[in-house]
């Protein structure tokens, strides 16, 4: 038997052994009873707890992100209004103005106003000072129909005009467009900066057009080009000095002959490697 038909041979067994399988699967796979359930709700809640409580500790010393780290652990096994609280405060602390914002709305969504009055005014001015601290970019873009991202996240923005809130720190910019070329940009922005910037993409055909290839009849005169008639007159007329040159010297051979001699000894002459003027 080939290799090819073990194959094939096994990879039918698998489509016949496959719903039996799982059916075996199902059967062993027993839904958790009530008790089980809150026996882990409890767990969960537990180590939440322990995580917030670590979380408290970094903070208090002064290390955010470590801080900031175990309270997305704790949040992540058991949601507290408190975890959200410590969240926002810890990415403030950490420079990430947008998630201080996002974590105060979803607090603030959340809240219960009259129990948690304390809690909502002081995040109230904890928003204020972010936003006043974030970066804010004006792009203009051409073509308007271009699409941007700033550090890999797309911007859902469209028209000429953009206007970017960004953290203080370093970004990335992408601007892309059909037809055109991306253009990518890096900015190094300062707390409360205000820059404008003008993005001009370049069309595709523009950037990529062949050089125009050179003519024939410019490149080769000698391939059925007409020639000038000033050039015509030129030529013969330096034809026609040619011609009195030459006979100028051959009489000038023959008088030389009877002046040298027959012994061919005469004046030495110097030959003039360059042009006099």
């Amino acid at each position: 038997m080939s290799r090819g038909q073990l194959h094939r041979m096994w990879g039918l067994c698998v489509l016949l052994l496959w719903p039996w399988a799982s059916a075996v699967h199902a059967q062993q796979v027993q839904p958790k009873d009530a008790a089980e359930v809150i026996a882990d709700a409890d767990e969960n809640a537990r180590r939440a707890r322990e995580f917030f409580e670590a979380g408290v500790v970094e903070a208090e010393a002064g290390r955010w992100r470590e801080a900031h780290t175990l309270f997305e652990a704790s949040r992540a096994l058991h949601p507290r209004a408190s975890t959200t609280f410590n969240l926002a405060l810890s990415n403030f602390q950490l420079a990430r103005l947008r998630d201080s914002i996002a974590e105060i709305d979803a607090f603030r969504a959340a809240a219960d106003p009259q129990r948690q009055r304390a809690e909502l005014h002081e995040l109230a001015e904890l928003r204020t000072r972010a936003e006043a601290l974030l970066a804010v970019v004006v792009l203009t873009v051409t073509p308007e129909a271009a699409r941007i991202w700033v550090d890999d996240r797309g911007i859902g923005q469209t028209g000429p005009r953009r206007e970017l809130r960004l953290d203080p720190g370093s970004h990335e910019i992408r601007v892309v467009a059909p037809d055109h070329r991306p253009l990518s940009l890096s900015l190094s922005l300062e707390p409360a900066e205000r820059r404008d910037q003008q993005l001009v993409l370049e069309p595709e055909a523009q950037a990529s057009a062949p050089a125009p290839e050179p003519r024939a009849d410019v490149a080769l005169q000698s391939a059925g080009a007409r020639s000038d008639p000033a050039d015509i007159e030129d030529s013969r007329s330096t034809w026609l000095w040619i011609g009195v040159g030459i006979v100028a010297a051959s009489v000038g051979a023959l008088a030389a002959g009877y002046l040298i001699g027959d012994d061919g000894e005469g004046p030495e002459l110097t030959l003039h490697t360059k042009q006099l003027p």
